[in-house]
């Protein structure tokens, strides 16, 4: 994300040469837009944050040891407003080690739609899975800003 904010920096002094060397309303117009584009750019990542619904879930049915079960992660996108870059950070741990384990999951999130991640683990043992979904990032296009929805979701399954 650093690397995207210097390389917009660059192209802002670049725009800025541009204006200064060369006569004409074809530079004042490409700087204008180099300048506001950060801010549409913003209030758009503020509009999508707010038309994000997160929930978790899991099939109700009794899981069996040696069986396969999975959770699923579902993002509900109520705005015209799309990111392709979106990161969501899942902790997860069972009950007989009793240590967390995190995981870094990336998925795109669509304009008027809903995206299901579906999360499957085998049960090797009997005991309690336990899983939290910790945050939801999502960036803009040009990746220069980004969003964090802080969430506590969580479930238990008994296996």
């Amino acid at each position: 994300m650093i690397r995207t904010k210097l390389l917009y920096a660059a192209l802002i002094v670049v725009l800025s040469l541009f204006f200064v060397l060369y006569r004409g309303n074809l530079s004042l117009e490409l700087l204008i837009f180099g300048l506001a584009l950060p801010v549409i750019l913003w209030l758009m990542l503020l509009r999508l944050r707010f038309a994000l619904k997160i929930s978790l879930f899991h099939s109700k049915e009794p899981i069996l040891k040696g069986q396969i079960y999975q959770w699923s992660i579902q993002v509900r996108n109520r705005s015209f407003l799309s990111t392709a870059h979106a990161r969501v950070t899942v902790e997860y741990r069972n009950s007989l080690t009793d240590q967390p384990t995190e995981l870094t999951l990336e998925l795109p999130v669509l304009s008027h739609n809903t995206q299901r991640l579906r999360l499957a683990f085998h049960a090797v043992t009997c005991g309690v899975m336990q899983i939290r979904v910790k945050k939801f990032v999502i960036y803009d296009p040009l990746r220069l800003f980004r969003r964090t929805i802080r969430l506590s979701l969580h479930d238990t399954i008994v296996i």
